[in-house]
């Protein structure tokens, strides 16, 4: 037997709850995206920094106090990569509790089929190859699952 659907009242009250954390995970992916490339920065600069012609550099950060000592790590890898898991996972569930608005109220998101196949990817991560896998490639071959990807207009 089928699951009954909870009543509007509920389900607009979640949605509101699912609003909060869209916002709150865009911010803490927004956080760990910056770290994640101060550290491919500052790794860079390191590596530049190695060279001999550059000892008047190191000099100068070393008085500054302003030594590159961030690493890219697999923590913080995985931290973008959940993060952006979390976030996809929320905005889907915030387009659920929409779909009970009135139309007058609902919003409109182009991506809502690639939306839910990236959730349920990241759901069923355990798995190789399965159905949401395999219409992604079919139907998005230009969506690569665990990239981000953006423009200014989206920041």
């Amino acid at each position: 037997m089928p699951a009954a659907p909870a009543d509007d009242l509920a389900v607009w009250h979640g949605g509101r709850r699912w609003a909060e954390a869209v916002r709150m995970q865009a911010a803490r992916l927004e956080d760990a995206l910056y770290e994640y490339a101060s550290a491919l920065q500052d790794a860079h600069l390191r590596s530049e920094m190695a060279e001999p012609a550059q000892e008047a550099v190191r000099a100068q950060l070393d008085r500054d106090s302003l030594q590159p000592v961030r690493v890219p790590s697999v923590a913080l890898q995985m931290e973008v990569s959940t993060d952006a898991d979390f976030l996809v996972v929320a905005v889907r569930n915030l387009l659920r509790a929409q779909r009970r608005l009135p139309d007058d109220l609902r919003t409109a998101m182009a991506g809502e089929e690639v939306l839910e196949l990236l959730r349920n990817i990241a759901e069923h991560w355990d798995e190789v190859g399965g159905r949401s896998a395999e219409r992604l490639a079919a139907d998005h071959p230009g969506v690569i699952v665990g990239a981000i990807i953006y423009t200014n207009k989206e920041i």
